[in-house]
């Protein structure tokens, strides 16, 4: 599932909506969207490096990272920042 590093933050916003918290929800989206863009830019490497920073996997490697660019550590710092800036949304 391509956006399973951060489901919990796509539960909180519909959860969020649909109990009439729509500036809550849009603002925790703008949130999301720093993570889909830059999962966007590296592709699954990026997700993979995600749910490793969360714990989830003991590693990041993938089989093949084509039509993405390679993760490189700007981009992981990025995605450390951007995680770090979003984790009191995430469960755990």
């Amino acid at each position: 599932m391509p956006a399973a590093a951060f489901v919990d933050v796509y539960t909180s916003v519909w959860e969020l909506w649909h109990t009439g918290k729509r500036r809550q929800a849009m603002d925790l989206f703008g949130k999301a969207l720093l993570l889909i863009t830059e999962v966007q830019a590296y592709g699954i490497e990026s997700i993979k490096y995600i749910l490793h920073l969360r714990g989830i996997f003991p590693n990041y490697a993938v089989r093949s990272g084509k039509g993405s660019a390679p993760l490189d550590e700007s981009g992981k710092q990025t995605l450390r920042e951007i995680l770090e800036f979003v984790k009191p949304h995430l469960k755990a």
